[in-house]
């Protein structure tokens, strides 16, 4: 809410605690602490031990809303934050020799916003969580895909297993 108690919201600039691609305004970010509290009691623990250990975890998150519709010409139209937005993306590619560090991530994700880009296209390829981390601080979107040039293209000749293999990368992708 907006602070006041009576969980309306009036008054709270959802600007200024969204995420936003960074020409629509600022990329903010925020703690979210996660505490996972087993249910049961572990195994060998007897009734009277307090053996349950918390897990907390912390991580930067990005709150967006990002739809997709299509238009009359049944083209994709991607919204954020109930805002349209044209998609300035390229194809990223990994260093071959996986020569990848925390500064060689923040020079080719700053040199891909130099650029006028405000997402980057994933091949399958999966990238580290600093990675992530930075294109979301830069206000980068990151839009995760599977290979092609391979056998993931040719999607007439998949099997049902290789559909069910595919559906779980994307999700896996998506998720992070």
């Amino acid at each position: 809410g907006d602070g006041d108690g009576d969980g309306d919201g009036d008054g709270l600039d959802l600007d200024a605690v969204l995420w936003h691609p960074w020409q629509m305004g600022e990329p903010t970010q925020h703690n979210l602490t996660t505490s996972f509290v087993p249910m049961h009691q572990p195994i060998g623990a007897s009734a009277g031990e307090a053996a349950f250990e918390v897990a907390v975890s912390t991580t930067l998150v990005g709150l967006r809303e990002a739809n997709t519709t299509l238009d009359a010409r049944g083209n994709a139209v991607l919204s954020v934050n109930g805002r349209r937005i044209l998609v300035r993306g390229a194809g990223w590619a990994p260093d071959l020799l996986q020569r990848v560090t925390p500064e060689r991530n923040a020079r080719q994700l700053r040199l891909a916003r130099d650029l006028g880009l405000n997402a980057v296209r994933l091949e399958g390829k999966f990238q580290d969580d600093d990675f992530f981390a930075r294109a979301s601080a830069l206000g980068l979107m990151v839009l995760p895909g599977i290979c092609c040039c391979d056998a993931w293209q040719n999607w007439d000749k998949w099997s049902n297993r290789t559909l069910a293999v595919a559906a779980a990368s994307i999700s896996d992708q998506a998720k992070r």
